[in-house]
């Protein structure tokens, strides 16, 4: 598993900056009708995180800015409840919606399970993020490759490596800068030089 360290870009830091005040925390549930394994998911897991370098970062603050860091990071946390009622998982997402991360080596993404006490009744993995490593289609590719794995471990599939993917730069280093630059001048091109009226 490779290393990672690297600077927050400008969108990230600021997602950080407003997860220290409470916010920018992502929850997704997944409902799924009968039992889930978790000792499956568990391993399933541990195939993600070694997949994706942004589910192997905690955040550190350092002299010249926040930097994600791999440096000792711990296991994606996975907590499991046995569900005593139907709509349980709303409360457990309400309460995901409130709690920070840590950022003790603690990676920024956690599972709950909310595992049916029936054996074809419906349980629910809830996926918190925080939300400077991830947005809402990432997570829902995260929800289809969990249950893709889980679904071929099940299956006795032994799936021994996945192929690591690259560390993404900062989304503002990505966008294509012809594109801002064609609507900056469209802009300028719409708006009323000095002494028009609108």
């Amino acid at each position: 598993m490779n290393s990672v360290e690297r600077k927050l870009g400008l969108i990230e830091n600021l997602f950080h900056i407003i997860h220290d005040f409470g916010g920018m925390i992502d929850v997704n549930i997944a409902r799924i009708e009968g039992k889930i394994d978790n000792n499956i998911l568990r391993q399933t897991l541990n195939l993600i995180q070694n997949r994706h370098p942004m589910l192997r970062v905690h955040i550190v603050e350092l002299v010249d800015g926040a930097y994600f860091s791999s440096q000792e990071i711990k296991k994606i946390p996975l907590r499991v409840i046995t569900k005593t009622n139907e709509n349980q998982w709303l409360d457990i997402a309400e309460e995901e919606l409130h709690q920070k991360f840590s950022g003790e080596f603690t990676p920024l993404c956690r599972i709950t399970l909310l595992q049916s006490s029936l054996l074809n009744g419906i349980s629910e993995i809830v996926a918190t993020f925080h939300h400077a490593i991830t947005d809402g289609l990432s997570c829902m590719n995260f929800i289809d490759e969990l249950l893709l794995y889980y679904q071929k471990i099940a299956g006795g599939e032994k799936i021994r490596n996945v192929t690591t993917l690259p560390l993404f730069p900062p989304i503002e280093q990505t966008l294509d800068r012809s594109l801002v630059n064609s609507l900056d001048t469209q802009k300028a091109t719409n708006e009323p030089s000095q002494g028009e009226h609108p």
